[in-house]
């Protein structure tokens, strides 16, 4: 009887420990999929709230990302706290797309063919539904500022039952890091008060110049300004240009990481005789017209508020 009663103890030892375990090492971290009551119209794990409702049928009650600043070929985990307003008679599918530039080119997605493993013709107008998705971001994804488009659509058909913007963006990262070092040519120059160009790398490509611009924010600009490229010949006359939103008008300055080296390239038609050109750079403001004051690292101002580089001759 004693061995029986010493076996049943340590049974139920091993028992209260197996679960103890379990709760710290899955419950405790997973516990955010089981608090399903809220009170109404709120997600309490979601870090952050929102209240956007998509075909006046379904809510996003919140959402959590992280992380924010990922490197290209990195992963971002989206988190999304759905709630259904009323039974829905159609299973929708639900996604999240990384977008960026003027028409919100998708550089990332995923997708999730019930979110929350959840059909949502069986979500309850009381509970909510977590939605978790992995974005993978492409190691050829451009590194700037992308805006996070989450939705719902019908699967079979394709419709689109609605999408919402998240109100934080996801910055992408160069991988590997861009560093000053790595700079072919340094030129410190300061634009303004928030920007600085460190330097450039410029070449001749058969019948086009390359030039890549190397921009760093000190702190996060205020607003947006056009990159302004104007290629001159041996009298000043500008015989090219390209201007527009940095990167390929991907990242607007407005959107910049402070810290962050941004590499913007440009491509310009070169003179046909190979003759000797010099390229003016520098930002402005599109409304206005004016130029950011530039200065050279001596605190002096280049002439016109543009930086001069020499292009090689062939």
């Amino acid at each position: 009887m004693r061995a029986d009663a010493s076996q049943a103890t340590l049974a139920l030892a091993l028992l209260v420990l197996g679960m103890v375990f379990l709760k710290a090492a899955w419950l405790d971290h997973h516990s955010s999929l089981f608090r399903l009551y809220s009170p109404p119209g709120l997600a309490i794990p979601a870090s952050r709230q929102m209240q956007e409702e998509l075909g006046g049928q379904v809510a996003l009650l919140g959402y959590d990302l992280d992380p924010a600043t990922v490197r290209q070929g990195g992963e971002v985990v989206v988190r999304l706290y759905w709630q259904a307003l009323q039974p829905l008679g159609r299973d929708y599918s639900s996604y999240v797309h990384l977008t960026a530039g003027p028409e919100q080119t998708t550089f990332a997605a995923s997708d999730a063919t019930h979110p929350g493993y959840i059909p949502t013709t069986s979500w309850h107008s009381t509970l909510y539904t977590v939605d978790e998705q992995v974005v993978s971001i492409p190691a050829a994804a451009p590194p700037v500022a992308m805006q996070v488009r989450v939705g719902l659509y019908d699967r079979e058909t394709g419709a689109r039952l609605g999408e919402t913007v998240l109100p934080e963006t996801v910055h992408v990262l160069a991988q590997p890091a861009l560093v000053t070092k790595r700079i072919p040519v340094r030129a410190p120059t300061r634009f303004g008060q928030d920007i600085r160009l460190l330097g450039y790398g410029v070449q001749r490509l058969g019948d086009e110049i390359g030039l890549t611009l190397y921009w760093q924010a000190t702190a996060q600009p205020g607003q947006d300004y056009q990159v302004f490229v104007h290629m001159l010949d041996a009298t000043g006359v500008m015989v090219g240009q390209d201007d527009g939103v940095p990167v390929g008008g991907l990242y607007p300055t407005s959107q910049w990481l402070p810290g962050q080296i941004i590499a913007d390239r440009h491509r310009l038609a070169a003179p046909g005789s190979g003759e000797a050109v010099t390229l003016a750079v520098g930002l402005y403001d599109a409304a206005s017209g004016q130029r950011l004051p530039a200065l050279k690292p001596d605190g002096s101002a280049w002439p016109d508020n543009a930086m001069t580089i020499a292009v090689p001759e062939r």
